[in-house]
């Protein structure tokens, strides 16, 4: 912030631009000359958001699958044990990390950056949807479980058994949420 010379403070120019990058995103509102604030978030915008973020870890997970290597594996099955141990502890910030970097892995691994731009936009909802799924509705066993498949079949270099264990894994905490969500109203 810069202020004017009648006192007034205003965004440089840069920051305006992320600013206004972000209200294009939906994740802020801005009211010239008054306020910026926080878009709200209306959970079951989880219908919108996490079908094309299935969809394109499912797309990265495939493309990666035959050869994807040991240190991506070992580096999937250390988030997911963090997630599952930040779960239990009732760090949810902990678990909602740890999973985010579970699935990260299969994004990097492609060395794909229009599916990592892509992704990123999404991410900027998943993270505030996300906030409210682990407060609400915890990772736990039960997406521990479902990585593990997802490993196994990652590990078996089987891109059909990837894609299947991701969409089962991503079904089921849509509903989950979703759910939840309409419980909420």
């Amino acid at each position: 912030m810069i202020g004017s010379p009648s006192g007034d403070m205003s965004i440089i120019p840069a920051q305006y631009r992320r600013m206004d990058a972000l209200e294009q995103l939906g994740a802020v509102e801005m009211f010239p000359n008054h306020q910026t604030r926080v878009s709200g978030l209306n959970p079951l915008d989880v219908r919108l958001v996490y079908p094309p973020l299935a969809a394109l870890i499912q797309l990265a997970a495939r493309t990666v699958a035959p050869s994807v290597t040991d240190e991506h594996i070992a580096a999937m099955t250390e988030f997911n044990e963090r997630m599952l141990e930040a779960s239990e502890a009732g760090d949810d910030a902990g678990a909602r990390t740890a999973d985010e970097r579970f699935h990260a892995v299969l994004v990097e691994a492609t060395e794909n950056p229009y599916l990592t731009t892509v992704l990123d936009t999404l991410r900027i909802h998943l993270r505030r949807l996300g906030a409210l799924y682990f407060r609400d509705v915890p990772p736990g066993r039960r997406s521990h479980d479902e990585h593990l498949a997802i490993i196994e079949a990652l590990t078996r270099r089987d891109p059909e058994g990837t894609d299947e264990a991701i969409k089962a894994h991503h079904d089921r905490a849509v509903a989950e949420l979703i759910a939840h969500a309409e419980r909420s109203r």
